[in-house]
């Protein structure tokens, strides 16, 4: 473990320590929303394409908050803590909600129609 007065700007990108937890939560997490993905693809859906972006920006998020440089220093700054904290509860969910897990998961091929009155 690198000691408090190490911090520096290149920390950001080269103290990597994955767990075993937090490799299985993005394992988990990134095969849960390529599976239907594939799926959709598979059936002829062109307009997924955008799942792609969200799920980098999500897992990698979740990967850099629970396996990267943010886990590292969360044990000995309080601010990084802080910043893991609220990266995990508000950055990486809304990720993978522009995602749209449940419309993929019922995959609907025509597009919903407002009822008129």
């Amino acid at each position: 473990m690198p000691a408090v007065n190490e911090l520096h700007a290149s920390s950001w990108l080269t103290d990597w320590r994955p767990g075993s937890w937090g490799t299985l939560l993005v394992a988990v997490v990134t095969i849960g929303y390529v599976a239907p993905w594939i799926r959709a693809r598979r059936r002829g859906r062109a307009d997924v394409s955008w799942l792609a972006w969200f799920l980098t920006f999500g897992a990698g998020a979740l990967a850099y908050t629970l396996c990267g440089p943010v886990e590292v220093w969360s044990t000995r700054l309080m601010w990084v803590f802080a910043l893991q904290v609220a990266l995990l509860v508000a950055v990486i969910p809304t990720g993978f909600a522009l995602a749209r897990p449940v419309g993929l998961l019922i995959d609907r091929r025509e597009p919903r129609r407002l009822p008129i009155f």
